[in-house]
């Protein structure tokens, strides 16, 4: 049986091998030989182009002898920091660097991160800095964008650091220059956010900038708020959620208003959802709600416009089996409860049926007599 050696394999062979060793063993393999040594600095423009490393004593040596290449870099900040200056230096040094993330989960210090940042923006031809803040796992708590170099670590790290991270949540800070986008900033870090299940974001940008979130593999919940007002339509960010997560998302939250109908249709798309609020005014769009078969709580946080409200309700009430909670801004018509009890006869199990526990204002309550029939299928409670 023949065996194969080092010695038989060609320089692409060898090139593989190397990209999948861990950062910290690309010294030692650059040692072992002249061969291999040769092997590294041929390749090293496309190995290294795209590095994820920490500040370790090691990978920092990898990092100042493949400088020249690196374009986009992901440094984990362990713990127990190099040496003060170290890291600046080598950083500073990167000229061909454009985007950086910054993974800091206990240390550095706020001093720390202040001088590498100001080390890292006078680079000719970089295009961001961002900053993972805390233990990436659970709860982005907030996506923040920064003027400049003072405004995030005054508003990002000394608050981090001041005030602390609730439990089980971390922060992104993303500064971009020349008022760029933080897109390809989100894009570098979502491969580092596989843990992550809850997003919780208020957008102070074009949704279009956070298309990136939705790749987060296993999310579970998002909510999202506009910031003060709507900055272009929803509809690219909801449809790549759709897209990517029909069968997985269960909570979802949007504080925006006036969705326009194919947003409402995107949303319709993830049939997983099983929590939803929403607001919007158009009794029309509720239509489309029906295709979410597996809703369990419905919040509608919105007075709708005056229309015929009760059909496009019960229609959804009718498709969604499980619907459980039920919550109305709007002071329904008089016979809106005893429409809803004749869907729900038709629709639950006669013999042990799941009651739809109904919000609505409180003065519909004070209006309402119900009869102990309607109340096996109908729990109503005002606000």
């Amino acid at each position: 049986m023949e065996t194969t050696s080092f010695v038989d394999l060609n320089d692409d062979c060898i090139a593989g091998i190397l990209k999948r060793l861990p950062a910290r063993d690309h010294m030692h393999f650059g040692q072992v030989c002249s061969r291999f040594r040769n092997v590294q600095n041929d390749y090293a423009a496309g190995l290294y182009k795209r590095l994820e490393l920490t500040d370790s004593d090691q990978e920092l040596r990898l990092l100042r002898k493949a400088g020249e290449h690196v374009r986009i870099l992901f440094l984990s900040l362990e713990e127990e920091p190099t040496p003060r200056g170290v890291l600046p230096k080598t950083l500073g040094a990167l000229a061909n660097l454009e985007r950086i993330t910054l993974k800091c989960e206990i240390g550095p210090s706020c001093c720390d991160i202040n001088c590498i940042i100001k080390c890292i923006e006078k680079l000719h031809k970089i295009e961001s800095v961002g900053l993972i803040r805390g233990v990436a796992d659970k709860t982005l708590s907030s996506v923040d964008k920064y003027a400049d170099s003072v405004d995030l670590h005054s508003s990002f790290v000394v608050d981090v650091e001041e005030n602390g991270l609730q439990e089980d949540t971390f922060r992104i800070g993303v500064l971009p220059f020349g008022n760029g986008s933080i897109e390809k900033a989100l894009a570098d870090m979502v491969p580092h956010l596989t843990h992550v299940r809850e997003v919780d974001l208020t957008l102070d940008r074009p949704a279009r900038e956070y298309l990136p979130i939705t790749q987060i593999p296993e999310l579970h919940t998002l909510s999202l708020f506009w910031n003060h007002v709507p900055m272009g339509p929803l509809l690219p960010l909801l449809s790549a959620l759709a897209a990517a997560h029909s069968g997985n998302l269960i909570n979802l939250v949007l504080g925006v208003r006036h969705l326009e109908p194919d947003e409402v249709k995107e949303i319709a798309r993830i049939h997983s959802l099983q929590d939803l609020q929403l607001y919007f005014a158009k009794p029309s769009y509720i239509y489309h709600l029906t295709e979410l078969r597996n809703l369990v709580r419905l919040r509608f946080n919105e007075q709708f416009e005056q229309g015929t409200l009760s059909s496009p309700v019960l229609a959804v009430i009718q498709a969604c089996p499980n619907l459980t909670y039920l919550h109305l801004e709007n002071v329904m018509s008089n016979d809106f409860i005893y429409k809803t009890f004749a869907v729900l006869q038709q629709t639950r199990d006669l013999r042990d049926p799941k009651t739809l526990f109904l919000a609505v204002p409180q003065e519909q309550v004070r209006g309402t007599l119900q009869d102990p029939n309607i109340e096996r299928y109908i729990h109503l409670f005002g606000y």
